[in-house]
C-alpha cells in the first residue's frame, strides 16, 4: 500500500494557526507549554511522547512532519 504524506508544517518554525490546524487534524498531537508568544507541539504514540518542538526552532516543522508521518493518527 502506497500512502502519500503531505507535510502539514513548513520545514522551519511554524505559526500558531498552523499548529492549531495540525492539532485539529490529528488525535495524538497537542499544543503544550503555551507561553503566549511561543509554544511546543507534541506528538504522542500510545500515550508516550515521541517528539516535541518549540514553535520557533529552526527545523521544528521538518522533524515534526517526520514523526507525524510515522505516528500521526488522523481524525476521521
Amino acid at each position: 500500500m502506497n500512502t502519500i504524506f503531505h507535510a502539514p508544517l513548513p520545514p522551519g518554525p511554524f505559526t500558531r494557526s498552523q499548529a492549531e490546524a495540525v492539532e485539529a487534524a490529528y488525535t495524538n498531537v497537542a499544543i503544550e507549554d503555551d507561553q503566549g508568544t511561543h509554544f511546543r507541539l507534541v506528538v504522542r504514540h500510545e500515550g508516550v511522547m515521541v517528539w516535541r518542538a518549540w514553535s520557533f526552532e529552526p527545523e521544528a516543522g521538518q522533524m515534526l512532519n517526520r514523526y507525524l508521518a510515522r505516528y500521526g493518527i488522523r481524525r476521521p
